[in-house]
């Protein structure tokens, strides 16, 4: 049985609504959806203020610990491949997946490596991010049913890879993205020939857009080889 679950706390909001947006996806997603946690107040925090304050948040959300061998489908406007040592802004938000494939300690140890995440979207990625995840072997394509195929698989979602036009209220905006359908199909084709073993879906500020956003990914729930 697939469990949903809000999870609120704050790991490096700069913007209301997030917790609330959360707690509507989740319950239009499945009416036994457990909420855990309390929403922060968003604030512009530095990199390791943001890792402190949001210690048990992360603790609550990990998941590699459980699917050691998963791959990592990221559906991203953005790579979030920065470091501490290449961040520009010191922004938590932009750096998290260089953290997640052990590029830096976050203290939450590491999930895949780079050679193991397939990036879908990254239509406004930084030169540095580019080359970093060249180098590192990041698989970047439109197909990533195809590069996912017979694999255990983990989907991280940030509602960016949406156009701002069917998706409003992004914090960062990045024109030229999916719209619900299209985003629906992909998961559709992921779902049917891999193994979802997880997903996250992140930085949605939209309540009111909670039932379509859930017709939209629904396809994760539905896997039939979940």
């Amino acid at each position: 049985m697939t469990e949903v679950v809000a999870l609120l706390g704050r790991t490096s909001d700069r913007a209301h609504g997030r917790a609330a947006g959360a707690e509507a996806l989740a319950r239009a997603l499945s009416a036994d959806a457990r909420v855990v946690g309390a929403a922060g107040e968003p604030r512009a925090g530095r990199y390791d203020e943001d890792l402190r304050d949001g210690r048990d948040t992360f603790e609550a959300a990990s998941a590699a610990r459980r699917w050691p061998d998963a791959w990592l489908l990221w559906l991203d406007a953005h790579g979030d491949f920065n470091t501490p040592d290449t961040t520009p802004s010191g922004f938590l938000g932009g750096m998290c997946l260089a953290g997640a494939v052990g590029l830096w300690d976050t203290g939450h140890g590491a999930g895949p490596g780079p050679e193991r995440v397939v990036l879908v979207g990254g239509s406004d990625l930084d030169a540095a991010e580019e080359e970093l995840m060249a180098r590192l072997g990041v698989v970047r394509t439109d197909d990533p049913a195809a590069a996912l195929a017979g694999r255990e698989v983990f989907v991280h979602l940030d509602v960016d890879i949406l156009d701002p036009t069917v998706m409003p209220g992004q914090l960062y905006p990045a024109p030229g993205g999916l719209d619900m359908t299209q985003l629906r199909d992909l998961l559709a084709d992921v779902a049917a020939r891999a193994r979802i073993v997880g997903a996250e879906i992140t930085c949605f500020s939209t309540p009111e857009l909670s039932d379509v956003l859930a017709q939209a990914v629904a396809p994760l729930l539905e896997s039939p080889a979940s």
